[in-house]
């Protein structure tokens, strides 16, 4: 059975589908380009290749290492051996092509739905029917025989064609599937052994003869499928992209090269999700260096660009923070709106760092209040709390040292359309309060003393700043008492 690529494809990333080129990548990411000698196979005329090349595809799309290529071929060269002697006493092509299959046959093992990988088959007997009709092709065209393979929705087979004009189907996944329309004993096995129910070619729909480039694709096919469905980590996605990408390249369907340019986006993203949006971003940019522009990947790499500013602002690290701003800007990564949204919370990040320092000045903190307001990123709500909280941390500075004509001073800056607020009533109270309470104890100080003279000035200089506080004005009654009574 064949098993669809059906995963990854980014809901509303329009692509336009072209030929994937073939250039050198960037080693530093996974391989986003094609091999060559898939291009190679696309642009043959016949789209037909020799037995030894198709095994050597067949054996490449399974993942299978070079330098093993030669222990498969002399595999394969035995199976020649063996079968020669018996198909040159044969008369025909149908007898031959029926031979072939029985030989074959002998030699699998069990079936596995999912069990494209030539090398496996191989080692193991383990087939399906795409890999086992690999097996049949390879063998049948080291005779000179004309097959080809054949696809329907969801399984795979062989179609041998005599010289007589005349096309025989080969289910290459039972003993019984050579013509097997004529054999009641294939019908009898084929859903035993496959789990699908047979269906007669006449009655197949979207039945079609396959180039080699696309039936080589099948293998690339339910590899993608298995490591999609066995792992949900993104990482997978570095072994899956170079393989959509020759996938892409063999099918040139539409949805191949969206399943490719889609791997690519997701993979990209969640690099960046992962602190690495560096490398996701130079992987996208390789891409669109290869392809042209692509929606997708134009979409997420700007997504990816915002992500990496924003991520550094939350991390307080703002003069990288600043400098990557600038360095998209200058590459167009980012819309008016993108750049508005950063601008805003670098700034006010910015600002909410200087405001609660400890190190910065009441003018350092008030002129980025200032500042801010001038861009009308914060709301008038929003900006009189700053206002609030600079101020009143300056008067209470300003009180803890005394220094309360300073705390005065302080709030005669406080801007003039919120001074009738009951927050610069009560900050002006709070003033008063702690001053008074420091002229009425240091004067009280100096009565019990008996420095009546010296109480008496400092109670003046507290009256005349604030003549009508009652209880400096109960304690001055209170000193002419004494100073009565003392003669």
């Amino acid at each position: 059975m064949v098993s669809l690529l059906r995963f990854f494809v980014f809901v509303g990333f329009g692509l336009i589908v072209m030929p994937l080129p073939a250039v050198s990548e960037h080693t530093s990411y996974p391989r986003v380009v094609a091999k060559p000698q898939y291009l190679e196979l696309l642009n043959r005329a016949d789209h037909l290749y020799s037995w030894e090349a198709l095994l050597d595809f067949s054996l490449d799309v399974s993942g299978v290492p070079v330098d093993r290529f030669p222990k498969y071929r002399r595999k394969i060269q035995s199976y020649i051996s063996k079968l020669g002697p018996r198909l040159k006493s044969m008369s025909d092509d149908y007898e031959r092509g029926a031979e072939i299959l029985r030989f074959m046959s002998r030699r699998l093992g069990s079936y596995e739905a999912l069990q494209t990988r030539m090398d496996v088959l191989f080692e193991t007997g383990s087939y399906n029917c795409v890999s086992s009709a690999f097996l049949y092709v390879v063998l049948a065209r080291a005779f000179d025989l004309k097959v080809t393979g054949v696809g329907t929705y969801d399984h795979a087979f062989v179609n041998l064609e005599l010289s007589d004009g005349r096309h025989i189907d080969v289910e290459t996944t039972s003993k019984y599937g050579f013509d097997p329309g004529t054999t009641q004993k294939f019908v009898d096995t084929f859903t035993s052994v496959t789990g699908l129910v047979y269906v007669p070619k006449k009655k197949y729909q979207k039945r079609e003869l396959l180039t080699d480039a696309v039936f080589i694709s099948l293998i690339l096919q339910n590899r993608l499928y298995i490591l999609n469905r066995n792992s949900r980590d993104y990482r997978v996605l570095e072994q899956m992209i170079p393989m959509a990408a020759d996938l892409a390249t063999l099918t040139q369907s539409e949805k191949d090269i969206q399943n490719f340019f889609s791997m690519v986006s997701k993979y990209s993203f969640h690099l960046s999700l992962a602190g690495e949006a560096g490398q996701g971003l130079s992987l996208t940019d390789v891409v669109l260096e290869t392809y042209g522009s692509r929606e997708s990947i134009v979409k997420v790499r700007n997504v990816m660009a915002f992500n990496d500013v924003f991520a550094l602002i939350d991390q307080r690290q703002y003069d990288e923070a600043h400098a990557r701003l600038a360095k998209y800007r200058a590459r167009a990564l980012l819309d008016e709106d993108s750049d508005l949204k950063l601008v805003a919370r670098l700034k006010k990040r910015q600002l909410e760092q200087i405001v609660n320092s400890a190190q910065a000045t009441f003018g350092q903190k008030l002129a980025a209040v200032r500042d801010i307001a001038t861009g009308k990123i914060l709301s008038s709500g929003k900006l009189n709390e700053l206002y609030r909280l600079v101020y009143r941390n300056e008067v209470l500075r300003q009180l803890k040292m005394g220094r309360y004509q300073a705390a005065l001073d302080t709030m005669d800056g406080y801007p003039t359309d919120s001074q009738d607020t009951a927050f610069f009533q009560k900050t002006l109270a709070e003033i008063e309060n702690a001053y008074v309470v420091d002229v009425y104890n240091n004067s009280v100080s100096k009565i019990n003393e008996g420095a009546y003279r010296e109480a008496e000035k400092i109670l003046s200089d507290g009256l005349n700043t604030y003549p009508e506080n009652q209880k400096l004005l109960q304690l001055k009654l209170t000193l002419l008492k004494l100073k009565e009574r003392a003669g």
